[in-house]
């Protein structure tokens, strides 16, 4: 089936009707020794909204404060409360070894799910998929200029190929160059975004910065418009229902932009030329409970891209074209015991690109699979210890006219254990064991230390190392690829301290990454080719946090990062070393109003004699303005985002300038 067939077979079974808006909690299911309760099902019996758990204890809902919430969850006893706020919540289930009644609980407050932070995506806040990440902490995009070019991202100043981008459990990144392309994801198909900074073994390859969790978890149905700057205009249709014991959710939309802005560049005005952007899109989802012991869940994204390639700023091409497809297939079936789970998945990631340049004769096509087989095991053998084990069979495959036709199977096993030491304090040692292909082992290990020391005060202290696999372009890129390279290493330690009280939190988060055999392409007697020489210190100091004061909600971070490439002796390139944003936004009435700030100092692009080539640091500051109405018992929203309002010029890759002042317009009919 053709990506546009796939397209048009999700148009055509789509409904659409109309349900009022609701706001989202969030929240954490735990036992009595605060282990989370992996797949309880959450029920808001005020609204008839409900969800399952994921595997780690986390929900999002549907509901407001003064809901009433039921949780359910096989060898527990059934526990009722009701929200008091709209705060994350901390629910404890007690062990039912014999059936009993219902539990009336309190929800507590929940401080800081250790190395995790959810953000919930806003549709108001720009259009763009850059708009999404701005927002996180630590984060770094980078991007090749307006909505056509590719955008990658990174944490703490590492590479893209050392953060992972996970969509509903499915890893995105290509096996062709290591990286996550996230232009190719829809942001109407996003609706949360979780950053973790470790443990990323549980992901194997490729985690040594952490792993960026999306999901798609709205359950509302309506349509939304979006009109912008540069012939930028996209529609998206939403279609939610649940039915029993099971819900479903279908996404549709497209996305087109011109995007021919003019920018000031070295004090030279240019117009960008070819960077046009066409985006197709569908994504459905279904999850839901066979029985009291049967989970299950499945995902499947479609999009489908024609952009220009505009080129560099100062060497345009002006009749390059990609077009390029990204498919993901999820499919999770889940076994509930008294003391734990077993979970089966089976995952697909498809991706079909190709390249054209008639000025350069350029033609080229890169299709790609990885298929992934993933047994996932969990059970409490005391009530302080838990055990998890893991293993995954992973086929890669690539059809390139670059490189030709090669696959790679690689394998894994996972061993992890959980110790509650004592009530406040646990021990989680894990292990784990990688066969890259025929060639290559790698042994990766994670140790992490958890103190609760208050019930608003906790301490996470991390150690471990981790490995990145040579993508196939390193090993077969023709001409110049090195069959022979090594996994590059890293090895890293982590603390953090997290305080949370009603509405106020603040995380300190302090890392250190010592990465070794670094990928580097270096020039030969006739051609570039790859070698492990690299190496590379990254050190950083973050705090993050949010508070609300009187109607404004203020919430923010700023990062401090000192980078070494020894070779270089100088600071990584691309890697600012003060970054920073700021939010603040109110609701007044039916009036949502919001202005945000991002800041990224001076950075090296380029390492250079007698002096590097650096990029200017720069602020952006963008707002947004949201009004609800109701009209013929139907809820709409108009919306207005202005992004870089001062207008200012700037890069994130040298030569390709990002466009200036936007505004758009947005329409929500639910």
């Amino acid at each position: 089936m053709t990506g546009y067939s796939v397209y048009r077979f999700a148009l055509c079974y789509t409904l659409f009707a109309y349900t009022l808006i609701a706001a989202t909690l969030d929240g954490l299911v735990q036992n009595a020794q605060q282990f989370p309760v992996s797949f309880a099902v959450i029920e808001n019996t005020s609204s008839g909204h409900w969800s399952i758990a994921d595997e780690n204890g986390r929900f999002s809902i549907q509901g407001d404060s003064g809901d009433s919430l039921l949780i359910k969850r096989y060898g527990y006893h059934e526990t009722s409360l009701v929200v008091t706020d709209n705060n994350a919540l901390a629910i404890t289930l007690l062990k039912d070894p014999i059936p009993l009644g219902r539990v009336e609980s309190t929800a507590l407050q929940l401080s800081h799910i250790p190395y995790s932070k959810t953000y919930q995506a806003a549709p108001f806040q720009n259009g763009s998929i850059a708009s999404l990440f701005n927002q996180l902490s630590n984060a770094q995009l980078r991007t090749y200029g307006g909505m056509a070019g590719n955008t990658t991202i990174s944490l703490d100043g590492g590479p893209g190929s050392h953060t992972k981008v996970v969509y509903e459990g499915i890893d995105i990144t290509s096996p062709q160059n290591g990286e996550a392309d996230i232009s190719q994801l829809p942001p109407e198909a996003i609706s949360s975004i979780a950053i973790a900074a470790q443990p990323g073994v549980f992901y194997g390859s490729g985690t040594t910065d952490g792993i960026i969790y999306l999901k798609n978890n709205s359950e509302q149905t309506s349509l939304t418009i979006n009109s912008g700057n540069w012939g930028r205009k996209s529609w998206t249709a939403h279609s939610f229902n649940s039915f029993g014991n099971y819900k479903t959710h279908f996404t549709i939309g497209q996305r087109s932009a011109e995007d021919n802005y003019t920018v000031t560049w070295r004090d030279k005005s240019f117009e960008r030329q070819n960077n046009s952007f066409n985006q197709n899109y569908a994504v459905s989802s279904y999850s839901g409970s066979i029985n009291q012991r049967w989970k299950t869940k499945g995902v499947f994204l479609y999009s489908g891209q024609d952009r220009g390639v505009a080129g560099l700023i100062y060497f345009p091409s002006l009749e390059a074209r990609r077009e390029d497809e990204l498919m993901l297939i999820g499919l999770n079936v889940t076994y509930l015991f008294s003391r734990g789970f077993i979970t089966s998945a089976v995952q697909r990631r498809q991706s079909d690109e190709s390249y054209s340049d008639p000025d350069y004769n350029i033609d080229s096509r890169h299709k790609l699979e990885k298929n992934i087989i993933l047994v996932k095991a969990k059970t409490s053998i005391t009530p302080a210890i838990a055990l998890v084990f893991q293993g995954n069979s992973e086929v890669e495959k690539i059809n390139s006219s670059d490189t030709d036709a090669h696959s790679r199977e690689n394998f894994s096993t996972l061993l992890s254990s959980k110790i509650n030491v004592q009530h406040n304090f646990t021990v989680q040692p894990t292990v784990r064991i990688d066969k890259i292909g025929t060639d290559h082992q790698a042994l990766t290990y994670n140790l992490d230390l958890t103190w609760q020391q208050s019930d608003h005060l906790k301490h996470i202290i991390s150690a471990g190392n981790s490995f990145r696999a040579p993508a196939f372009n390193d090993m077969y890129w023709n001409p110049g690829g090195n069959a022979d390279l090594k996994p590059e290493k890293a090895s890293k330690l982590m603390a953090i301290t997290s305080w949370q009280k009603d509405e106020n939190n603040v995380d300190i988060t302090c890392r250190y990454i010592e990465s070794k055999d670094l990928i580097q392409w270096i020039p030969g007697t006739d051609n570039w080719y790859p070698e492990n020489i690299a190496e590379t210190v990254r050190k950083s100091l973050s705090t993050s946090g949010s508070t609300s004061i009187s109607f404004f909600t203020i919430s923010g971070f700023i990062t401090r990062l000192w980078t070494r490439d020894l070779q270089q002796d100088k600071a990584l390139r691309y890697v600012p070393e003060l970054s920073g944003n700021l939010y603040i936004s109110t609701q007044l009435n039916k009036l949502d109003l919001g202005i945000s700030g991002r800041y990224n100092s001076a950075r090296i692009a380029m390492y250079d004699y007698p002096e590097d080539l650096i990029l200017p640091p720069h602020f952006i500051p963008s707002i947004f303005l949201k009004r609800h109405f109701k009209i013929f018992k139907r809820q709409l929203s108009l919306g207005l985002s202005a992004d870089n309002i001062l207008d200012t010029q700037f890069e994130t890759i040298n030569g390709y300038p990002e466009p200036g002042r936007s505004i758009n317009f947005t329409l929500i009919i639910q």
